[in-house]
C-alpha cells in the first residue's frame, strides 16, 4: 500500500510484515494504476500557475523496473484519472479539464496531443482503441497515432460488454444530467468491422447477462425504482417476464449462476422480500450446464442469524412440514 504523510513523503507499507519505508519524497500529489506497476506523482516544488492549481514536475514510475520519467510540468490535479487507462497502455494527462490533452503510451512514452474531452474507453489492437467523448455517447474506432478514426455506431449509446470483433451497446444518453440509469432503448452487437445487429427491443442500465444467449434486465423502472424483471433470448429477442415490483439494482446471477438461479428484491405489499428464482431449464443456454435435478437443501435462518437446514423434495419444491417448523421457531 501507498500513503502519503503529512510532510510529503509518499511511503510504501508491506501489508505482510507491516514494515513501512520512504519511497518518494517531497510530493504534491499522486495517482497509481489499478494493477499497481505505474505511479504518477507531481513533485511538490512549485514552478508556476495558479496559487490553487500550482505546477510542477510530473513523473511517471514504473514500479516493475524502479525507472522514472519526467512527462510534464504542469498540475496533476487538471487530469481526470490519468492512470485509469494504463490497462490500455496509455497515460492521459490534462483529460476532462483542458482543451487539449497529451497522450503517453506506455512503455515507450511516445506521445500525441488530442481533444481534452476524449475518453478511451478500450485497446482494440496495437494501433487502434476504442473512444468516445465526455460530452456524447458516440463510439469512435481510432488509431490514435496516425490521427484517424471511423464511427462504429450512429446512435448514443452505453457500452454493455465487449467481445472479440466487437462490443455490444444499448441506446442512451450519457448519465446523468439529462438521463439516469433507469433509461431504456434498443441493444445492439456493434462490430469492428460490419454492420451493427440489433438483438434485444430494450434494456436498462441494470442489465445483467445470463449466458452467451440471453439477459435478464428490469424495464419500465419508475420514480421509485421498480420495474419488471424479463428475460431476454438474444437469438429471437423475445422476452418474457420474470416478476413485478422488482428493484432495479437488486437483481443478481453472480451466486447461483451455473444453476440457473438469480435473486432480486421486491416492495409489493405482502410479497416484500427478496426472492430467488429458477429459469425454467427449457429455455436455458446449450452453452451452459442443465439445472442440476438432484434432491437439495436449501437455508434460512432463525430469529438468532443460526441457519436452519429445509431439504427440497425434488428439484424447487420445499419440504414443508420442514419449512414450517422452521418459520415456527422463527426462521426468516
Amino acid at each position: 500500500m501507498l500513503a502519503l504523510d503529512g510532510e510529503g513523503t509518499l511511503m510504501r507499507v508491506d501489508l505482510a510484515d507491516r514494515s513501512v519505508a520512504p519511497l518518494i519524497e517531497d510530493v504534491r500529489s499522486v495517482e497509481t494504476s489499478l494493477d499497481g506497476r505505474w505511479l504518477l506523482w507531481q513533485d511538490a516544488t512549485v514552478i508556476g500557475g495558479d496559487p490553487e492549481l500550482p505546477e510542477g514536475d510530473i513523473f511517471l514510475r514504473d514500479l516493475s523496473t524502479g525507472t522514472d520519467a519526467l512527462l510534464a510540468q504542469g498540475s496533476l490535479q487538471r487530469s481526470l484519472f490519468p492512470l485509469s487507462r494504463a490497462s490500455a497502455d496509455i497515460v492521459q494527462l490534462g483529460y476532462g479539464y483542458l482543451e487539449t490533452q497529451r497522450i503517453f503510451f506506455l512503455p515507450e512514452l511516445d506521445f500525441v496531443d488530442a481533444p481534452g474531452d476524449l475518453q478511451i474507453n478500450a485497446k482494440i489492437d496495437d494501433n487502434h482503441w476504442l473512444a468516445s467523448s465526455l460530452l456524447n455517447n458516440l463510439y469512435d474506432l481510432v488509431d490514435l497515432k496516425a490521427g484517424t478514426s471511423r464511427r462504429l455506431f450512429e446512435r448514443q449509446a452505453r457500452i454493455q460488454w465487449f467481445e472479440d470483433d466487437g462490443l455490444v451497446v444499448y441506446e442512451a444518453k450519457p448519465c446523468c444530467i439529462d438521463s439516469d440509469f433507469r433509461d431504456e432503448g434498443p441493444m445492439w452487437r456493434v462490430p469492428f468491422d460490419g454492420e451493427p445487429t440489433q438483438i434485444a427491443k430494450r434494456v436498462s442500465d441494470y442489465m445483467i447477462q445470463v449466458d452467451d444467449e440471453r439477459v435478464l434486465s428490469p424495464v419500465d423502472i419508475g420514480d421509485d425504482w421498480l420495474g419488471n424483471l424479463i428475460v431476454i433470448d438474444l437469438a429471437t429477442g423475445e422476452e418474457r417476464l420474470v416478476d413485478h415490483h422488482v428493484f432495479a439494482s437488486s437483481v443478481d446471477t453472480r451466486w447461483g449462476r451455473d444453476d440457473g438461479l438469480i435473486s432480486y428484491s421486491i416492495a409489493d405489499g405482502e410479497r416484500s422480500g427478496v426472492y430467488v428464482a429458477r429459469l425454467p431449464q427449457q429455455a436455458r443456454s446449450g452453452t451452459r450446464k442443465t439445472t442440476r435435478e438432484h434432491v437439495g437443501v436449501d437455508v434460512v435462518h432463525d430469529r438468532d442469524g443460526r441457519p436452519v437446514r429445509v431439504p427440497r423434495l425434488r428439484p424447487g419444491v420445499p419440504d414443508w412440514k420442514a419449512l414450517a417448523a422452521a418459520r415456527a421457531r422463527g426462521a426468516k
